[in-house]
């Protein structure tokens, strides 16, 4: 199947007939999706570059600590991140996260909630969706999984930094609800 970008438009070995068929479908898909796409002009097939979906979590233990780990592969070995990793085919984004919990960290959780879902970029992944759930009451053992060097409990202010903002972002909207409530202390603040 035959993708055409900008480069084929210039560079074109097609007959004029052809070259403003392709012009003519650029600018149809340029109007009706705002943006620049590669696409087919023989079928229409629009290829579209989709973010990459990422579960990731946020697990606070007893004393309000919150586990990271650290990457044991490339391309992020080294670095601390939250407990995460790719969602499957026909797996529903918390089901990943707490797969991916237990992958990474030995440790075993059975609700978790909607925390945050940010953009994220990545400069060997592309563009990721990063759909962040906290999560309640874990059992097992800690221990550092397949993808994770090292497992450890950090408070939020000794914490390095870690590898992808919008892990910060959720620990940031994490730290700032009522952990009984969820509530924004903020709005709590302005309520009182």
């Amino acid at each position: 199947m035959p993708i055409f970008s900008d480069y084929d438009i210039e560079h074109s070995y097609y007959n004029s007939d052809a070259l403003v068929r392709i012009q003519k479908l650029i600018a149809e898909h340029s109007k009706i999706e705002g943006r620049k796409r590669s696409f087919c002009v023989k079928c229409g097939y629009i290829d579209y570059k989709n973010p990459l979906p990422v579960a990731a979590s946020v697990v606070p233990n007893e004393q309000g600590e919150i586990l990271i780990v650290r990457c044991a592969n490339h391309p992020m070995r080294g670095m601390w991140c939250l407990p995460c990793g790719f969602a499957e085919i026909d797996e529903e984004m918390n089901e990943a996260a707490l797969r991916e919990l237990e992958e990474e960290t030995g440790l075993v959780a059975e609700q978790c909630t909607l925390l945050d879902v940010s953009n994220s970029h990545n400069y060997f992944y592309g563009n990721l969706l990063m759909v962040t759930y906290r999560v309640h009451a874990t059992h097992g053992r800690l221990r550092p999984g397949d993808d994770a060097m090292e497992t450890r409990y950090f408070t939020i202010d000794d914490m390095s930094p870690l590898v992808f903002f919008s892990h910060e972002k959720a620990l940031n909207l994490y730290s700032s609800r009522d952990i009984e409530t969820g509530e924004d202390q903020g709005e709590k603040e302005k309520k009182v």
